[in-house]
């Protein structure tokens, strides 16, 4: 479910990215965003920013939402007493030892984990032999290894594309800005040349906040599925040990 949510974003991202794109085709007049000197003293409010960085700073915010949501969703999923709870596990495994398969199944089934997951994959190719358990358990093992670090990854595209887009927009400020110097040399206003550098900037700042935020998440996520996928891979070779010792 949490991969359809996430291709959902994403397409709804490039979508306005790829609309914006058109529209910013279409020329369109610079209006200044601060009327007078008073309010330059006070400095922009937050739409007189988002309205100065045009359609990449739209797009930036969208790239945003959806890493705020990413890092809500990550934050909540990976708990590692939730995905491994270690006394189920090891009454589990003490059931497989005791060649109690039906008991172990049944446990399992009422409990939806990455543990449990590996525990029924062996269980069910268990009755044939061990080399065909031993692949389950693995290739269950690998699936659930994946499965948290895929949505991580997100982060880290997230944290490159951020500054891509800011910089982008401030190759597209500059252009405007210099636009404004080659189709008005008789005389150049200084809220046109203005405009155009005030989002070259705004952008690149933009793009950086985003990029920073997305990086240090990353960072303490990434220690969450390290602990996860360790402690995943000790309970693999537990379970796998056990099914060995019933055989």
């Amino acid at each position: 479910m949490y991969k359809i949510v996430l291709k959902k974003l994403f397409f709804l991202t490039f979508f306005v990215f790829g609309t914006s794109a058109i529209a910013q085709a279409i020329p369109q007049s610079v209006d200044p965003y601060i009327q007078s000197v008073e309010q330059a003293e006070h400095g922009m409010t937050l739409f007189q920013v988002i309205q100065s960085g045009g359609w990449v700073m739209i797009v930036l915010g969208l790239l945003s939402m959806v890493m705020i949501s990413l890092v809500i969703f990550l934050f909540l999923r990976l708990n590692l007493s939730r995905l491994i709870p270690e006394e189920k596990t090891e009454h589990v495994i003490g059931l497989l030892l005791e060649k109690k398969y039906h008991n172990a199944k049944t446990l399992c089934d009422g409990d939806d984990n990455l543990i449990f997951n590996i525990i029924t994959a062996g269980l069910n190719t268990a009755r044939n032999n061990l080399e065909d358990c031993r692949d389950a358990v693995e290739l269950e093992a690998r699936k659930a290894t994946t499965s948290l670090w895929t949505p991580l990854n997100y982060l880290s595209d997230i944290a490159q594309i951020a500054p891509m887009l800011g910089l982008l927009g401030t190759v597209l400020g500059m252009i405007q800005a210099f636009n404004t110097i080659a189709f008005d040399a008789a005389g150049v206003k200084p809220i046109l040349l203005a405009g155009g550098v005030s989002k070259a900037m705004i952008t690149s700042a933009g793009g950086l906040v985003i990029a920073i935020a997305a990086t240090i998440f990353f960072s303490l996520l990434r220690t969450r599925v390290e602990t996860i996928t360790n402690t995943l891979e000790a309970k693999t070779n537990k379970i796998m040990n056990a099914f060995q010792r019933s055989q």
